[in-house]
């Protein structure tokens, strides 16, 4: 009996380690199964690990607080139940990211086998962008849903861009806690070959992630400098081609990007311009605690602070304006403390770090995921947006574990 329940044990564990290596390729399939296996990933590493102390550690607690805010929050002053839906259960996403630090620690010694997973599915991608551009379905037959853009098999939903730059760095930062040998070689073909579902997606956003990620790996990665110099200007060189010889992909990231904005009058375009200083009027009309989660939808059409026709969206299309608007300066501080908590982390592994090159490495890819992810001046989904979430829990994880990894290598 006791063999037999050592037995289930292992089988468990097995379980949760193989549902961390498709995990990526649960967002991809959409909300649904993602939410339901960060829901199941929480509940098992809730009922194996005995010492929950990481539940009390400084950044849990802070976390705690923020959804205890939210959920007040939603039941005060937004006083809908759409607002409380999201917020009452936004602990769950606390509890994956511990879950995944976890995890990862637990099975460190079968990290190559997560970085295989993840790799092929960026792999993937890059094989599926392209074949799509050229044919106009994908390998498993899905249409291109819009003339320009790609979206391999997100289908209809436009993100390929922006989920291929958020899994890149993730890869990335495996790869250098693998055993592999030439990783640095393997990470500049990974990083050469994530150009095209970024640039065949013709997302704005995800390609000037893509260039600042390109500029941050240059930075920090020991290599020759010319090899830096020739990484750049090959991986420039093909973006120039491909907008060169495309024209609708140069209206699309180029021209486009000057005509919306009506040469600098708009910012981004004249819906994003009417999107920010909308959330910037409910802020100021509730500048403390905003107007509740996922209000900004509700609270657009009023005419108290709508800016004009082009003011409503289900978001303002920026975390910053979002919290400032649905949360107030309260939210916004728990947010613009942990972005400079990784300006902070980034910097220093830049220059102190650790001894360990490859952990190093780990660090600063793990890092530049989330200072893309939360970049001020970008354009962004919905902050409380399950899928979404569940993306950024999901490399908050690897952060967390990376962090502590680490440090205790020093």
């Amino acid at each position: 009996m006791k063999n037999f329940n050592v037995l289930i044990l292992d089988l468990k564990k097995n379980f949760i380690f193989y549902l961390i290596c498709l995990y990526p390729w649960f967002l991809v399939s959409g909300p649904f199964m993602s939410d339901i296996i960060l829901v199941i990933i929480s509940l098992y590493y809730l009922s194996i690990k005995k010492n929950l102390s990481d539940l009390k550690k400084y950044y849990s607690i802070i976390f705690w607080i923020l959804c205890i805010y939210l959920t007040i929050n939603s039941l005060l002053i937004a006083k809908n139940l759409m607002s409380l839906k999201s917020a009452i259960f936004y602990f769950r996403f606390g509890i994956f990211i511990l879950a995944i630090s976890y995890f990862l620690k637990l099975y460190e010694k079968r990290i190559n086998y997560i970085f295989y997973s993840f790799s092929y599915l960026l792999i993937l991608l890059v094989i599926d962008s392209i074949f799509q551009k050229i044919f106009g379905f994908n390998l498993i037959g899905i249409q291109m849903e819009n003339t320009i853009r790609v979206s391999s098999f997100f289908g209809d939903e436009l993100v390929l861009g922006s989920f291929t730059i958020k899994l890149l760095p993730i890869v990335l930062g495996l790869l250098f806690l693998t055993n592999m040998r030439k990783k640095k070689m393997i990470s500049i073909i990974l990083l050469i070959a994530s150009i095209f579902p970024i640039l065949f997606s013709a997302e704005k956003a995800s390609l000037i992630h893509f260039i600042i990620f390109i500029m941050i790996f240059i930075v920090s990665i020991d290599i020759n400098l010319k090899i830096k110099i020739s990484i750049a200007t090959f991986i420039i060189l093909i973006i120039s081609l491909f907008l060169i010889t495309n024209e609708s992909l140069n209206k699309r990231l180029i021209k486009d990007l000057v005509y919306n904005s009506n040469k600098g009058q708009y910012i981004f375009s004249k819906v994003h311009d009417s999107n920010f200083r909308t959330a910037f009027n409910m802020f100021k009309d509730k500048p403390l605690f905003g107007h509740g989660p996922k209000m900004f939808r509700i609270k657009c059409s009023d005419k108290k602070y709508q800016h004009n026709i082009y003011s409503c969206s289900t978001h303002p299309h920026n975390f910053y304006l979002q919290l400032l608007s649905e949360t107030g300066l309260v939210g916004f501080t728990f947010f613009i403390i942990f972005y400079f908590f990784l300006i902070f982390k980034f910097l220093f592994y830049l220059f102190k770090g650790v001894n360990n090159k490859s952990e190093k490495y780990s660090s600063y890819f793990f890092i530049s995921s989330l200072l893309l992810i939360f970049l001020p001046i970008s354009t962004s989904g919905n902050i409380f947006n399950n899928w979404l979430s569940c993306q950024y829990a999901f490399t908050l994880g690897f952060f967390l574990y990376s962090t502590k990894y680490c440090e205790n290598s020093r």
